[in-house]
């Protein structure tokens, strides 16, 4: 996969490269998008088709009450956390946001994880997304670095980040 970033990651390591490592280390999110009015992180996770909407809020109650599951195991009570979903023709985007404060990539994984055993082989996955097991250790270190850089550093830019054509694209929106 290419990496293209067309933002300077003016932040630091908290920013631009923060939604590049999410999306480079998770195949199955579509996009994420950071808002700095609100601190928070919505990762977008795509299913092959249209899910009826006692199936999204099943998966809603499952992602929050796991949410608070792990927020309750690891000590912290998270400032923000909201599941929706946008229906379009054919599939379903569920839309995770979580303050950038309290989030982690162990809390990623989970969101993965809980998302690829609901769905199987309906979740989106990015074919040309095939790291090699040390350059998804690195990815991971580079996540960890950057939530911990954007909890320390306000980002000013509203970015997305999202994947097109096997390449990720970075934009300020």
């Amino acid at each position: 996969m290419t990496t293209v970033n067309p933002v300077q990651d003016r932040g630091g390591s908290g920013g631009a490269g923060l939604l590049v490592s999410i999306l480079l280390r998770f195949p199955e999110v579509g996009s994420v998008t950071f808002d700095p009015s609100g601190h928070a992180l919505c990762l977008t996770l795509l299913i092959h088709k249209r899910i009826s909407p006692a199936r999204y809020e099943a998966l809603r109650l499952l992602i929050l009450e796991s949410l608070a599951a792990f927020a309750y195991l690891q000590g912290f009570q998270p400032r923000m956390a909201e599941v929706n979903r946008t229906a379009f023709r054919g599939v379903t985007a569920i839309e995770i946001t979580r303050d950038a404060e309290t989030l982690s990539r162990e809390e990623i994984a989970l969101l993965i994880g809980l998302a690829r055993e609901r769905f199987g082989e309906e979740l989106v996955v990015d074919p040309d997304t095939d790291l090699p097991e040390e350059d998804m250790i690195v990815q991971e270190q580079l996540i960890d670095e950057a939530l911990d850089h954007l909890r320390e550093v306000r980002q000013q830019y509203n970015l997305i980040a999202y994947r097109e054509g096997g390449r990720v694209l970075v934009f300020n929106k």
